[in-house]
């Protein structure tokens, strides 16, 4: 389970710009997306709140004179000054003449909102996060006690997104995201000489997660019927990183694999990553 917005009451949680521009365009400055997908899923927000094609909204590069996070109600805020204008054109938003109809009669062609959850309206806590993202995994293992190796076989994730806004995007993060954690927890690991320099600073030495390392059978599904407050975009959820945490579940798969072969089950110690050589030697351990 992984907290979403921990912010303070009150304090500002997003900030919109949004452009309409000739040709016609929206142009809506980027964000750091940090692999979740989110400039797609801005494209979508845009584009169903304005009623235009996705092809007519543009992500433009973010900088200090524009703000990112889109927000619903500043693609309202435009709507409401531009609406009448298209109206005239019979709702065509290609239509260029529409837009400069607007912008003659000095209708702002641009709108920036500021954001923030209106707890009471939607009965959440004053100082308790506004919603979690949580899942649950199930997964396989195979362990080669003689030499540490082991094999990831199947993975099944069930996640709860909300009411999600790109469920492709989504279950694309939620793979994604564990086989980063799974990488965490059993082969990325830093090694340091004695003067405190790492020695496996490349690609060579450092061992990320491969293809060859996805399991065979990696099923995820988003959990039916997910929802969130009301006042969330969509009532969908964040899923950059909760998909991460999921990994944990093959660090306790490995140790269960470990106790199997001893057969003791009593506490010993596993750091992660659990790599082949501390794998070996856990199984090795009397």
């Amino acid at each position: 389970m992984c907290a979403i917005n921990i912010v303070k009451p009150g304090m500002i949680k997003t900030r919109a710009l949004f452009q309409y521009v000739y040709c016609p365009l929206l142009r809506i400055p980027n964000r750091p997306s940090w692999c979740s997908g989110l400039n797609t899923k801005m494209i979508q927000i845009a584009a169903a709140t304005l009623k235009v094609p996705f092809e007519k909204v543009l992500i433009i590069e973010m900088a200090t004179d524009k703000t990112a996070n889109t927000t619903e109600s500043a693609c309202e805020k435009l709507l409401a000054g531009i609406q009448p204008h298209m109206d005239q054109c019979n709702g065509d938003y290609t239509k260029a003449r529409a837009l400069m109809s607007a912008w003659m009669a000095k209708v702002p062609l641009q709108a920036s909102e500021v954001v923030s959850i209106e707890r009471k309206a939607h009965g959440l806590p004053d100082h308790d996060h506004p919603y979690f993202t949580s899942g649950a995994a199930c997964v396989l293992v195979e362990v080669d006690c003689w030499t540490g190796e082991h094999k990831l076989t199947s993975v099944d994730i069930v996640m709860d997104v909300g009411d999600s806004i790109n469920p492709a995007v989504d279950i694309g993060q939620i793979e994604g995201g564990f086989m980063q954690g799974y990488g965490l927890a059993t082969s990325e690991e830093l090694e340091y000489d004695n003067a405190g320099r790492i020695t496996n600073g490349s690609i060579s030495g450092y061992k990320i997660p491969t293809v060859h390392m996805v399991p065979k059978h990696f099923r995820v599904k988003l959990l039916e019927n997910g929802r969130n407050y009301p006042g969330q975009i969509y009532r969908s959820k964040g899923i950059g990183e909760p998909p991460l945490l999921l990994a944990t579940a093959v660090h306790s798969a490995l140790r269960m694999a470990i106790d199997s072969y001893r057969g003791k089950f009593d506490f010993i110690r596993l750091d992660s990553p659990l790599t082949a050589k501390r794998i070996l030697a856990a199984c090795q351990e009397k």
